[in-house]
């Protein structure tokens, strides 16, 4: 079973603790390995972030092309646009 996803606000605060802590470091506080992980760790949330960029935009996209067009611009009689007896309303 997963574990509940906390909070955008939860993350965001909890990497800004991290920023802050590791403004506060010297060479001598964290360890060549350890700083090795966390600079791993760090490029795996870059590329999830471009990651949910990328959703967004492909979401966007499908978005756009799934909204029906302005009926000013769809076709006219058979093809199911007004016309062929039927009558638009004016919204003006």
């Amino acid at each position: 079973m997963e574990s509940p996803q906390p909070p955008f606000s939860q993350i965001s605060h909890d990497l800004e603790a991290l920023k802050l802590a590791l403004v506060g470091m010297t060479h001598e506080d964290i360890d060549p390995l350890d700083a090795e992980v966390v600079a791993r760790e760090i490029s795996a949330i870059r590329l999830q972030l471009k990651r949910l960029s990328a959703e967004r935009v492909w979401a966007m996209e499908r978005f756009d092309a799934a909204r029906p067009s302005d009926p000013a611009n769809l076709p006219r009689g058979r093809e199911g646009g007004a016309g062929a007896g039927e009558r638009v309303r004016s919204t003006q």
